[in-house]
């Protein structure tokens, strides 16, 4: 796993190798799991599988499927990817000196001109090294492509 660093414990402040999620070290984390499992056994369980329950976006009630469903079905592809969403832009902008140094590098790419042969930045994904050029290159290639049957 690439993203194994030194984490440090929210619980007893110790430093463990931890992934992105990691909050606890192993320790805390094994404690943390054996008193949720007793306040589980001892309150059992909130709600039963096949009860009705309100979804917490739409307000429409859906019928129980797992003990962590909060969603109805229409709503719940809809927050998941809302909630990645959220959690990929707190990573980047924790993470975005690192990220951005390793893509500068990647958009900064020397190519050769399909047209004319020189060298040129390609800069924001560019094709070719001018406008005239680019306007060729998409012609070639629609050629190519009816050539073929796709257009």
């Amino acid at each position: 796993m690439k993203n194994v660093y030194q984490r440090i414990c929210r619980q007893c402040n110790s430093l463990f190798d931890g992934g992105p999620r990691a909050w606890y070290c192993p320790r805390c984390r094994a404690e943390r799991i054996r008193e949720r499992k007793i306040k589980y056994w001892n309150e059992g369980p909130k709600r039963a599988l096949g009860s009705t329950d309100k979804c917490e976006n739409c307000g429409c009630e859906y019928v129980v499927n797992g003990g962590m469903q909060k969603y109805c079905d229409k709503c719940a592809p809809i927050m998941i990817k809302q909630a990645d969403r959220q959690q990929a832009l707190n990573y980047y902008y924790a993470k975005r000196e690192s990220i951005n140094k390793a893509r500068k590098i990647k958009r900064r790419d020397i190519r050769k001109c399909p047209i004319c042969g020189t060298d040129y930045w390609a800069v924001g994904g560019a094709i070719a090294c001018s406008q005239e050029h680019k306007k060729e290159v998409i012609k070639q290639r629609t050629v190519i492509k009816i050539s073929k049957g796709k257009k």
